[in-house]
């Protein structure tokens, strides 16, 4: 039966392995093997329970006794007092990782991951941090995605300090550090302080291998320089074969180097939830977290924003200052860099020598130069150099008096600003957090695009374009630069500057990087997108038109993330298909739908769809965009009951408490819980909570309720 199901629900299926903890005798095995090959064309395996207790028997699986059988082996009074001094290093160590937040005292709210299928589309398969524990603790390979600020190294410390098992050890590993030493794991974590500090070595560590089970949790396998990827390819390979019992995880960005861990599967971590933002609120600032969260939920762009946690930790702080808060990345990092020049314990550090209110230069020269090697750790004596070398360029300017020693001028940096020294294995410097560093770095890019504006060179054009825009490490920055675009151009005084430079960007751009490019022209808004819309449009539709499937798949990603109507007649038959494999993947071919790609009018547009298109509509807009307006004016305005229940199953899905409330009240007034049974079916724990705010959503009627656009349910339904 077992084959059968297998061969029907997996069709190129070629092997089966057979996993039974009763005993089977090597006839019976060759008989099974013969027949299920004979009716099913499989290859089977069989496993039986003294397979598994041979395996069990060999030195090398001893650490899996405690994990998985559930046998304790007593280990030696020696071994006791040295598994002791390892857990406290452990610990001392993850310290070390979480006092590198600013401030290190914010709450830790646990984020959820969902599983990638193999082409890195999201499943349905979500995973808590529980889950990813339960992962490794069976030996797994995971290779864990998230954005810049996204979580990935505070869901690491997580992994390593909370509800481990006794059986467990559990290393926190810098990998791009790791891999500039080359040297063997087990040496590199023996040289970390705090193993140093309680005298534990390789061959202690070693030692405990034997009989505990390892799982190493590997930080950073974006910030590794090309020139080291192959090392780290090699490093990982042998670290499999050296512990093929361990768990191992590796977190990163999404990038254009595959993580080499064969047997491995992708999650991604998921954003905050409206539930989980508002709980971090609460935990940073008691009464008024309902304040701020209002003035979130209220603010598309913020909305989406604070969905990233460090993003939201830096706005809970402009909050609590009393500032206005930006509605872009670059300026909420701006407004924090600000912060830290007016702290009364940094400000007098930073104006006075050797600093002089030149940090920005130091900063953003440092930043420079680590992102052109594609790394976030700078060595001593290069970080020594790149100061240099900005006092040299500064004195003759007359903005500084005197050329400080680089040492000094580090050493302040690291105790006042965002950027710390780092003493293992070898003194080196790195900013706090990568969207820091990138922060600076954009600051270099928009001077170094000013100045391209300014002349008419070709070949300064190339040289910007290969330097920079064909640069994988450069994206981020350059999005932040587009942000910062977006403001210059909508303003007067700065209209112009700020479509010359939106306009040179994008269109350096689009001969390098389509998809990039038209990602650009969204971020540097309406204004440039009106100077480029031709340039780009005629680009984007001969790409189309070359026909090929995954030149067309692509030309459709660029032409989703504009956000532009200019291509509505391509993407609206996609989206209205009768084959929903069709519509769903139109929508899954770029990173995010914009409505507006459909029209200014979009709204009367989608209601002239099927209801199975409107469904995937709001699925789309509510559950992947987070666009909880859109899904609560469907779930109370749109005749199809199926729309409206799937406006109201993802609003639930994404914890959009306020819409669902104010739904249930909608629904009681109209008396319709006969058209809306799922609704009070559903866990009240995911959604539905008494509303802090009172928000109409239209249409309304003329006492400012939500108008019934259907009529009342029979009395008593």
């Amino acid at each position: 039966m077992t084959a059968k199901w297998a061969k029907e629900n997996y069709q190129e299926l070629e092997v089966l392995i057979f996993v039974t903890p009763r005993k089977i005798t090597v006839s019976t095995a060759k008989k099974w093997a013969e027949k299920v090959h004979e009716e099913f064309s499989l290859t089977l395996y069989i496993i039986s329970l003294e397979d598994i207790i041979t395996s069990l028997t060999l030195p090398s699986n001893a650490s899996l006794y405690g994990t998985l059988p559930g046998i304790h082996v007593p280990i030696e009074q020696d071994d006791a007092a040295l598994l002791a001094k390892v857990r406290k290093a452990i610990a001392e160590e993850a310290g070390t990782w979480r006092a590198r937040q600013r401030p290190a005292n914010r709450p830790v709210v646990p984020l959820n991951s969902v599983r990638l299928d193999g082409a890195g589309n999201e499943t349905s398969d979500t995973l808590d941090i529980t889950a990813l524990r339960a992962a490794l603790t069976e030996s797994r390979r995971i290779a864990l995605e998230a954005p810049g600020g996204g979580g990935k190294t505070t869901t690491l410390v997580q992994l390593a300090t909370e509800s481990t098992r006794e059986a467990e050890l559990v290393f926190l590993i810098d990998l791009p550090s790791w891999i500039r030493q080359r040297i063997d794991i087990l040496e590199f974590i023996a040289r970390t302080r705090p193993f140093r500090a309680h005298n534990i070595t390789a061959g202690d560590l070693a030692r405990l291998a034997e009989r505990e089970h390892f799982l190493f949790l590997l930080n950073g396998w974006n910030e590794i320089a090309e020139i080291h990827s192959q090392g780290a390819i090699t490093a990982l390979a042998e670290l499999e074969r050296s512990f093929p019992a361990a768990g191992i995880m590796v977190a990163t960005r999404t990038h254009y180097v595959s993580r080499p861990l064969p047997g491995a599967f992708r999650a991604k971590l998921l954003p905050f939830s409206r539930r989980q933002r508002a709980s971090y609120l609460r935990q940073t600032l008691g009464n008024r977290a309902n304040d701020l969260r209002v003035q979130l939920e209220g603010n598309r762009v913020l909305d989406a924003l604070t969905r990233t946690p460090l993003i939201l930790a830096e706005v809970v702080t402009i909050f609590q200052s009393g500032n206005s808060i930006p509605a872009t990345r670059i300026g909420v990092l701006s407004a924090v860099m600000n912060f830290i020049d007016a702290a009364p314990e940094h400000r007098s550090h930073l104006q006075t020598p050797p600093l002089s209110n030149r940090a920005d230069h130091y900063l953003t020269h440092l930043a420079r130069q680590m992102t052109e090697r594609g790394e976030v750790l700078i060595a001593e004596e290069d970080a020594r150099g790149a100061i240099q070398s900005i006092s040299t360029a500064l004195l003759p300017k007359g903005q500084i008096a005197t050329a400080w020693n680089a040492d000094e001028i580090l050493h302040t940096l690291s105790a006042h600003h965002v950027v710390e020294q780092i003493d293992y294995p070898s003194v080196a410097f790195r900013f706090q957090h990568q969207q820091f560093q990138e922060f600076y770095a954009a600051r270099f890019l928009a001077n170094a695009l000013a100045e391209l504006v300014q002349q008419s060179d070709d070949d300064a054009n190339k040289a910007f374009a290969a330097g920079y825009i064909n640069m994988p490490m450069w994206e981020e920055p350059l999005r932040m630069v587009a942000e910062e675009i977006r403001l210059c151009s909508e303003n007067d005084a700065a209209k112009k500057a700020g479509i010359d430079s939106g306009s040179r960007l994008v269109t350096l751009t689009l001969s390098v990087d389509p998809i990039l490019a038209s990602d650009l022209s969204h971020l540097c808004g309406p204004v440039v997108w009106d100077a480029v819309r031709s340039t780009v449009g005629k680009a984007l539709r001969n790409w189309h038109a070359v026909g090929e499937p995954h030149h067309r798949r692509f030309a459709l990603a660029a032409m989703l993330v504009t956000g532009s109507d200019d291509f509505a007649d391509i993407l609206v038959p996609l989206l209205t298909d009768k084959n929903r494999q069709v519509r769903i993947s139109a929508y899954e071919a770029g990173d995010a739908f914009y409505p507006t790609s459909l029209g200014a009018d979009w709204r009367r547009i989608v209601e002239s769809w099927d209801e199975d298109a409107r469904a995937d509509f709001v699925f789309e807009v509510t559950h992947r965009g987070l666009m909880a307006d859109i899904g609560e004016s469907f779930a109370m305005t749109d005749p199809s009951a199926k729309v409206r229940e799937r406006a109201i199953q993802e609003l639930s899905w994404i914890s959009a408490a306020d819409a669902l409330t104010r739904i249930v009240e909608f629904i009681q007034r109209c008396g319709s819980r006969r058209r809306f049974p799922r609704l009070f079916s559903l866990d009240h724990s995911r959604g539905v909570a008494p509303a802090f705010c009172r928000r109409q959503s239209p249409p309304f009627d003329g006492r400012g309720n939500a108008a019934c656009p259907y009529p009342p349910s029979p009395a008593g339904n």
